[in-house]
Order: structure tokens, then sequence, then C-alpha cells
């Protein structure tokens, strides 16, 4: 009886450790297969996400990030799938294939978490895929959550199988990407490029405003400090940047009133400074120097414009002559522009006519004294309600004068005998043009486009056959997109509609659009002969190497060989710059 118990004891061990040894070598096995599997199918998604280079260093999460940033710049703006789309079989591939390998670990180990890491990524995989707005300059948080996750499922699945990643060249790779330009960049950071220059040289400054001129020559860019005066108002219009400086001291209760050009101070006198309780946005400042004297038009609210004569030099008094004699309104801001011809000075101002506005254009006559003599504009020159923008510069022998209002914007020409209309439009159904208009002037022609508005005004030029326009560039906007802020004379933050988006035109015709949004500045560009806008390339990424970095300002400056793009980050200046249509984007060269 002990005999038989103690055999059936001896049996019951053997098949219990036959069992043991069978289920231990079917979990070693097909551990085996599950890690190598999955190591597998992790270097196919490495591979697909950020490319052979990339993949083999996704533990460098920075890198990965950048790399997938830099994949997301060439993707198109247009709702379509993107390579991400692609990689997510994949990524559920991996996922049923990491549970296999989370259940056939060894007896005692650590719990290894290769199915959850791997569920994550695909999720957030399939977010960034589905809504892919990082290309228009959205937040990355999705961005960072990938690159972060790939990190995290490689380690996971390194600690459950032992043994490193297999790269090979199998599969689906990630698109090949143009590498972007790299820019001069000067350590300005906070500086504004303002519109008045040229690709050789250009202004930049803060609202203060506190003014450098930067100058590309031979060598390095240079950087010449021309004011750091704290202004009391101040207005940017193509003739220069007037200021209005704080009471000098003399006494006399006059403030220094400055026209600062490209290159220099063009022209410098003494007036009395706005009242202190007007809000400086309701001040309107606009000046050329002609002959030594420094026609200054200005219109402050509730008072009306004025036009002064200002000698630079010698003993002539300083005189005004009010354009608008009766009673204004204290809540409209009246707009005032002054052009200099080619025999006298002009001055356009807005003056109230019924429930709306009227633009009127006077000459100045000779002599010392400020007197002005009117000159006939068409009789539609009317608006029904808001004041329309004011803006005149003169190409060659003709003075230009812009009249930009949101029903409509006209181009004149204006010279001692009339001001005559010579390109209007209107918008269509449903949409308003920019009130606020920028208008440069040079020995090309003109061009116009709307500065506070741009996408919903059209880009205008003039020049030896006429004036011809074309619609801005239908570039998306996030409704997510964080809100254009730039610092005010005050202290204060100014929010835009729109982010940033300017435009140049060379001598062949090509119109070149430059655009920020959010992280990142882009470029299109329109032929002669094009029918349309070719696609965006982005040229600068401010967050590829600092995170939530945002473009601060952007400007393009043009002239008869090539075309600059300056860009503001908090890293400093950056310049770019084209000489072949904007075909290519280099680091600005002599």
């Amino acid at each position: 009886m002990r005999r038989t118990n103690s055999h059936s004891t001896l049996l019951a061990f053997a098949a219990i450790g036959v069992f043991a040894y069978g289920v231990e070598h079917w979990r070693s096995r097909t551990a085996a297969r599950a890690g190598r599997s999955e190591r597998e199918r992790f270097a196919a998604l490495g591979l697909c996400l950020v490319g052979p280079d990339g993949a083999r260093r996704v533990d460098h999460v920075d890198e990965t990030r950048q790399r997938l940033r830099r994949l997301a710049m060439d993707t198109s703006l247009t709702p379509s799938p993107t390579w991400i789309d692609d990689c997510l079989p994949l990524a559920r591939a991996l996922t049923v294939e990491g549970a296999a390998v989370d259940v056939t670990g060894r007896p005692g180990a650590a719990r290894t978490q290769v199915a959850r890491r791997a569920r994550e990524l695909t999720r957030a995989m399939s977010r960034v895929g589905l809504v892919w707005q990082v290309r228009a300059g959205d937040a990355e948080t999705d961005l960072d959550l990938v690159a972060e996750l790939l990190a995290r499922t490689a380690a996971e699945i390194d600690l459950a199988t032992g043994g490193g990643m297999v790269f090979e060249s199998k599969g689906r790779r990630a698109p090949a990407v143009t590498p972007m330009p790299t820019p001069v960049t000067i350590d300005l950071p906070g500086l504004f490029p303002l519109p008045l220059g040229s690709p050789r040289r250009f202004l930049v400054g803060t609202p203060a405003p506190a003014i450098s001129a930067v100058s590309l020559g031979l060598g390095a860019p240079t950087v010449v400090v021309r004011a750091r005066d704290e202004a009391r108002v101040w207005s940017l219009g193509p003739s220069g940047l007037v200021r209005v400086l704080p009471e000098d001291g003399r006494g006399d209760g006059l403030s220094p009133v400055l026209l600062d050009g490209v290159d220099a101070a063009l022209g410098v006198a003494r007036i009395a400074a706005p009242p202190a309780g007007v809000d400086p946005t309701g001040v309107r400042l606009d000046g050329v120097v002609r002959d030594g004297v420094f026609w200054l038009g200005e219109a402050v609210r509730g008072q009306g414009p004025v036009l002064a004569r200002l000698p630079v030099a010698g003993r002539e008094p300083a005189t005004a002559v009010r354009l608008l004699q009766s009673s204004v309104s204290s809540t409209e801001d009246e707009r005032i522009a002054v052009g200099e011809g080619t025999a006298a000075v002009f001055a356009a101002y807005t003056t109230p006519e019924g429930d709306g506005a009227a633009v009127r254009v006077v000459r100045a006559t000779g002599g010392a004294r400020a007197a002005v003599l009117p000159v006939p504009v068409p009789d539609a020159w009317r608006t029904r309600d808001r004041r329309p923008g004011l803006t005149m510069c003169r190409t060659g022998a003709t003075l230009w004068l812009a009249v930009t209002g949101r029903d409509q914007w006209r181009l004149a020409t204006v010279d001692g005998a009339a001001a005559r209309e010579v390109w209007s439009a209107r918008p269509g159904p449903g949409r308003r043009f920019d009130e606020a208009a920028t208008l440069r002037c040079d020995a090309g022609g003109l061009l116009l486009h709307g500065r506070e508005r741009p996408r919903s005004s059209p880009v205008v030029w003039c020049g030896a056959r006429g004036c011809g326009s074309v619609e801005a560039p239908a570039t998306p906007q996030p409704v997510d997109l964080p809100v254009y802020v730039t610092p005010t004379a005050q202290g204060g933050r100014r929010m835009h509609p729109e982010w940033p988006q300017r435009f140049a035109r060379t001598a062949h015709g090509t119109v070149l659009s430059a655009r920020a949004s959010g992280t990142i500045v882009g470029v299109q560009r329109r032929g002669a002969g094009d029918g349309a806008w070719g696609d965006e390339r982005v040229l600068l990424d401010a967050a590829a190497t600092q995170h939530g970095a945002l473009v601060q300002g952007v400007e393009l400056y043009s002239d008869a060989t090539r075309v600059l793009l300056v860009v503001t980050t908090a890293g400093g200046l950056h310049l770019l710059e084209t000489r072949d249509e904007g075909r290519s984007w280099h680091g600005p060269t002599e």
C-alpha cells in the first residue's frame, strides 16, 4: 500500500514537472516570437513616422520632436491625409502585439506596459493625423506627446524583450523633407521690422518707439541706434516715422517733433504737443520735408486736421492752417495724409459730411506762411459712416493717394489741377476691406495691401503699365491659434484681428506673400502670368528648438534684384533673401 501511494505521488510530481516545462517552453518561445515581432513592428513604425535616421534615436525626445515638426512643415494646408495617417495601421498592430508581450513575461519579473504605451501612442497619433493643425501654426502639444510616447514605448519593449531595437530599411518610410534655409540672425529680440526701407537698409523699432537702422553690406549686418526717446505720440507712413517727444525743458510749452527716414532724421521742429488727456490712438501724424520746410499734418481727436509749416533751419516762424473750420466730433477720428509732388506739397484729409465723411485735397502755396488751395476731387469720394484710411507716396513724378475704406478702395494721382482716380475696387457680398492699409512706393511703382485684415483685402500695384490687383492668398487661420499681440507705447498689449501678412512685388511682376501664423512664417509666390498662388513653403519655424516660441513680427523689403524677409522672434531678428523671384531662399549676401 505504501509502495502504491509513493508511485502515485511520483507520477503526479512528474506530470506537474512536465506541464510546467511545457508551459515555460511555450512561454519562452511565444515571448521570443512576440518580442521579435514587437521590435520589428516598432522599427517599421519608427521608419514610417520619423524616417531611418530619426528612428534610430527615438530615445532622444527633443530630436524626434524637431524631426516631426520639420515633416509637418512640408505637409499640405488643405484637409488631406498626412504621412501620420499612413502610419496608423502599424501603430494599431503594435498595440495588439504588445498585449502578447505583456502576458508572456517571465514569472516574478516586473510587469511591463507595452500594450498600454502602444495604445496611448496610437491615440496620440490619431489625434494629430485626423486634426493636423501644426502645419498651420497651431499649438504643438500633440507632437510633443507623440515624441514622448515613442520613447516610452521603445523603453517598455526593450524592458520586456531584453533586446535592442531592430532598425532595418523595411516598409514605408517617412517622406523626405527639404531643409529649411538658414537665416542670418541678429541678436535684437523685441525689435519689430517697420515697413520702411529696402533690402539693403531698413528700420526696426519698438512701440515706444526706439529706432535702429539695420544695414546689409559686405560682411555681417550692422545695426545703428537712431533713437531711444520715448515718444508721446507717433505715426508711421510712406514718408517716414513722425514722433512727438516730451517737452525738452525750454519752458515755452513746445515739444520736439521729428521725421525719421531710413537713412537719417529728415526734419526736426517744435510744436504744441497734443493734450496729455488725448489717447495716442486718437492722433494722426504725417509729414514731408521740402526745401528746408517740414510740412506736418496733424489730426487730433476732437480738434480736426491741421497742416503746419515748420522751417527746419533759419528764423522763419512756424505757422499752421486749420483745414477744417467747422466743429468736429469728439468720438470720430479724422484722417490726414501729406505728400510731396513735383512742384508742391499736398495734403488729403477727411471732413464730416452728413452721416459719413468726405475726402478733401489741398495744395500748399509758396511763401513764408502756411496757406492752402483746394484741389478738385471726384464727387463720389464720400463714405456712409466710417472714415477711410488716407496715405500718400510718390513714384518718380507721380504723387499717389490711396483712399481705403471698408466698402471701397481707391487709388488716385494728385497734382495741382485735380485728384484723378485711376483704380478702384469694391468687396464682394459679405466682405469688408481693411481700412488700415500699407502703401509703399519705390522706383518700380506702388504696392498697396491691407495691414490689420490683409486676408480680406486685395493686393494692388501700379507702375508704368497701369494698375492691377490680385486677391490675397486664402490661407486658413485655426480658431484656436493664439491671438496676435504686440506691446504698446504705454506698456500695454494690443490684440490684432489677424496674424501679419506682408507682400512684395519684384521687377518681373512676381508677387510674394509672407505670413506669420503662430510659430511659423510661410511664403507663397504668384508669377506675372500665373492664375493662382503657389503652394506655401515654410521658411522659419520659431518653435523648432524652443517650445511655444511665437513669431513677433514679419516684413518684406524688395528692390530690382532681391526680396528680403525679416522675422522677429524671442531669439532675435532673422534675415532671409531671394534673388530668383522667391524660388529659393538663403541668408543675405552681397
